[in-house]
Order: structure tokens, then sequence, then C-alpha cells
């Protein structure tokens, strides 16, 4: 299988490779540097035998990849070059590239599920409240580098007076699960979203099923509370949060955007289902120094 490296035409990417030079040689593997989604788009395309992909970037990356990707025999490493990573966290041990490089030179594929939604995909999350707002509008007139769950919390501090609630109608195709005004509501394949937030820590990627975490409309003094009890895990339980495991379900929310790994997307009408093991994704656990 021969080894591709995507990688984008920035200083943090030629710094990585400067110092994987010696694996790359053992690889016999080509880097390519992209400008742009189109040309890693195209570049995917015009390989002609399943290759092993190492695709810098986050998680907005993979999912302007994966129209690509499903349905590939291409195997796929990520190399969290993004902002939150939250794909990364769900599969490997750590959050440096070259730790996670060397550790899938031991490892095989899995296969894991997508989402679909409507006629696109994601692969870790999509959400509909408060989260997606802040996560659409997290890099909007940021000059500074913020890492993870801090651009999360800039963001709830950011948006929180301009939270008045969302609604939301949601089915899973034979009956409707909620009809309300809501907080939070996001539909999980992975665990993390927001930079590190476990919205849905019981979520697999190779399940079969997708995550749904509700929360209820809450008072505006009620949220940062919310998102504390969020970042120590200890929603579970509450009267106000509900956790749900679909294999499909219907969104409709005229009022709201869907946020799908970092990326906004717009329709008044979410057809949502699992797509089960569409794509071959190396995970990084096992390897130790």
């Amino acid at each position: 299988m021969q080894h591709i490296f995507i990688l984008k035409q920035n200083k943090e990417a030629h710094a990585f490779i400067n110092q994987v030079q010696d694996i790359i040689k053992r690889l016999n593997a080509i880097v390519f540097y992209s400008s742009s989604l189109e040309e890693s788009i195209q570049m995917i395309q015009f390989l002609d035998k399943p290759s092993r992909l190492y695709i810098g970037g986050g998680d907005g990356t993979i999912n302007n990849l994966l129209p690509v990707l499903v349905d590939s025999e291409h195997e796929v490493v990520v190399l969290p070059m993004g902002t939150g990573n939250d794909l990364n966290r769900a599969i490997s041990f750590t959050k440096d590239p070259i730790e996670i490089l060397k550790a899938s030179l031991l490892n095989s594929s899995t296969k894991v599920d997508v989402i679909q939604i409507n006629n696109t995909y994601c692969i870790n999350t999509a959400c509909f409240g408060l989260d997606s707002t802040i996560a659409t509008h997290l890099h909007d007139e940021t000059t500074l580098p913020i890492p993870d769950k801090m651009g999360y919390i800039v963001g709830i501090l950011k948006y929180i007076f301009r939270y008045h609630g969302y609604h939301i109608t949601f089915s899973n195709g034979t009956q409707e699960l909620y009809n309300n005004k809501v907080t939070l509501f996001t539909i999980n394949n992975g665990i993390y979203y927001g930079g590190g937030f476990a919205s849905t820590p019981k979520a697999d990627l190779s399940d079969g099923l997708l995550d749904v975490l509700i929360v209820d409309y809450l008072p505006l003094w009620k949220v940062p509370y919310l998102f504390l009890l969020l970042l120590a895990k200890k929603l579970e339980g509450r009267k106000e949060v509900h956790y749900l495991r679909i294999t499909e379900g219907r969104v409709i929310s005229p009022d709201n955007t869907c946020n799908k790994d970092g990326e906004e997307y717009i329709s008044d009408l979410y057809e949502v289902k699992v797509l089960p093991e569409k794509i071959n994704l190396v995970f990084n656990r096992e390897y130790t120094h």
C-alpha cells in the first residue's frame, strides 16, 4: 500500500515533515502540500490504488474530504493540525502528530460509521442549538490562537447574551421524540465536540448508532452552570438533559443552522442517519514508547 501525506501549505505542516524525514524515506511516501480543498480532493481522486492517507488538519478538513473517502478502500490517519481536533480525541492517545504517525505504523485500520445529513456527510458531530452558533462563529474576528476548550468557552461568553433558545422538532421516522426549545442539541458519532467536551461519553464510532444529547431551554443565568456540568461530565441524570440513541432521525429547525464537524450547514429540514462502516480509519491508542 502506498503512503500519501496530504497537508496544508503552512509552516506547521512543513515543520512536521522536516521532523519525520526518516519515516517518510522508510515508507517511500509521497508528500503533497495542498493550497485548497479542491486540490486535496483531486489528489485523492487521482489515486489509482488503495493508499494510506495521512491527512493534516482538524475535523473540518476530514469533513470536507468525506465525499471522496466514503466507500473508498483508502485508509485514513488523522494528523491533528486544526483547532478542536475532537475526532482525534476519540481515536488517539495524544494530539502530537509525530507520536500519532509513529503509532499508526503499528496499527491497521478499522471501519467506522459516518453521519449522513440530507445529501452531505460528517464523521463526528452535528449540532443545532447554542453550541451550533458557537462552533460556527468560533473564529470570527479572532486573531489570537485559542487552544481547544478555551475557544469554546470564549464563544459561550461572547454569544450567551444573544441566546434565546432554538425550537427543535425531532423524530426518528416513526414517532416524534422532541418538540420544544433547546439550549443544546447534538447528534454525535464520536464522544467529543467543542474542543474536548465529552457531550456523549458512551458514543462509539463503530456501533452503528448515533448518540443524541438534548438539553431543554434554560433561563440565561443557568447556561454557564450547564457548561460547567458538561465540562465535568456530569450532565447525565439531570431532568433537563435527555440522551437518546438512533439509527435515523429528522430535525426541523427553521430558525437555526446546523454545524457539522465545525462547518456551517443550512437547511430547514435535516434528514439524519448513520451509515455503518463507511471509512477505514486508523486508531492510535495502543502505541507506547
